[in-house]
Order: structure tokens, then C-alpha cells, then sequence
């Protein structure tokens, strides 16, 4: 549901003053995971082609064959690597659900996700932050400027990820907060100045 949710808005809200048609955007997910986020975006905009990364191996194959099984797979390409390294822009858009979760939340979390989910996919350091600040410094170079960057985020990461966006002055601009269906703080969007 949540994937859906982003990628719901991700298309319509985000097109004023990007090019038309959707296939001239250029458009990447960093930390594809599953291939859920990019898939339901591909699914939707029938045009659209992407790129996606993970660090993880065992992570593309899993997106390799879901966005296979949905159809999509021909319109995205798939690249083995950490964030953003080695991949040429600028983009229009940059999407991502990176590990958001601190190493106090993690020692917490219900052994059911711990034991389903890989620790790479969920921790983010000491304050579930350390994948955000390598990102958002790698996104404002990857951007077109008045590109999109889109970040999940824990929904009690707002404020810490706002304001992390906020160091890197005159390269952040419109920055929000976008709610999930529980309307819990889910997404910070971002325009690159």
C-alpha cells in the first residue's frame, strides 16, 4: 500500500515543469530492494523508463523477477552499486526507501522482521540517519536542476531529515513533508535549486 501511495503522488504532483512525454524523464530508484517502488511507478506510467540500484545482489534478483512478473522489467535497467556511485545524470528524479532504522530501534524491532527482513536493508547507524547524508549529497550532484529528490522516511525522522537537507545550502528548495494513508510523516520531497 505504501508503495503504491508513493508512487501514486510520485507522478502526478511531481510532472509540473518536467518534460513531457514521460518517456524523456529520466528517472532513477536508489536502494531498489524488492523492485516494489519502481515497479508500481513503471506499472503506472506505462511510457516511463528507469533506472534502479541496490548494493545488494540477492536484492536485484528478487526486483529482477518482480518487476518481471508485473511486466515491466524491459523498461528498467538494473545496476549493482552503493547510493548513487558510478551512475552518470542528471536525473529528474531520485526516489528511495533506504534503511532508516537506528541501531536503538533495531535492538527493538520484533524478531518477525528481524529474522524476514536483511539488517542491510533496515539499519542506518547509530541514529538512522547514515544513509540520508551520503544521498542527499550524491542526489544534489544527480539532478537536474529543478529535479525531484523523494525520500521515505521514518515517521519520526522529519525534522532530522529536513534539516539535513537544509546544510546543504542554495541546493534544497520546496521542501515537504508528505503523509501515508495513516497520516503519519512517510515522505520528504525535495527540489533541487
Amino acid at each position: 500500500a505504501e508503495a503504491s501511495h508513493y508512487a501514486g503522488f510520485g507522478a502526478p504532483s511531481l510532472s509540473p515543469g518536467l518534460p513531457r512525454p514521460a518517456s524523456e524523464l529520466k528517472i532513477i530508484e536508489v536502494g531498489t530492494g524488492t523492485g516494489c517502488l519502481i515497479g508500481s511507478l513503471l506499472h503506472e506510467v506505462p511510457t516511463l523508463h528507469a533506472t534502479a540500484t541496490d548494493i545488494s545482489p540477492e536484492a536485484l534478483q528478487v526486483a529482477k523477477q518482480n518487476l518481471y512478473t508485473i511486466g515491466v522489467l524491459p523498461r528498467c535497467t538494473l545496476t549493482q552499486t552503493n547510493l548513487l556511485d558510478g551512475i552518470n545524470g542528471p536525473f529528474h528524479l531520485i526516489l528511495s526507501n533506504p534503511p532508516y532504522i537506528s541501531q536503538t530501534e533495531y535492538n527493538e524491532l520484533d524478531p518477525s522482521v528481524k529474522n524476514h527482513e536483511p539488517q542491510l536493508a533496515l539499519l542506518a547507524g547509530e541514529d538512522g540517519l547514515s544513509i540520508y547524508r551520503p544521498l542527499i549529497l550524491q542526489a544534489s550532484e544527480k539532478l537536474h536542476s529543478g529535479g525531484w529528490l523523494a525520500l521515505e522516511i521514518g515517521w519520526q525522522q522529519p525534522q532530522a531529515v529536513t534539516t539535513l537537507l537544509q546544510e546543504h545550502k542554495n541546493t534544497w528548495q520546496h521542501i515537504q513533508c508528505i503523509p501515508d494513508f495513516a497520516q503519519r510523516p512517510r515522505t520528504i520531497l525535495a527540489q533541487r535549486q
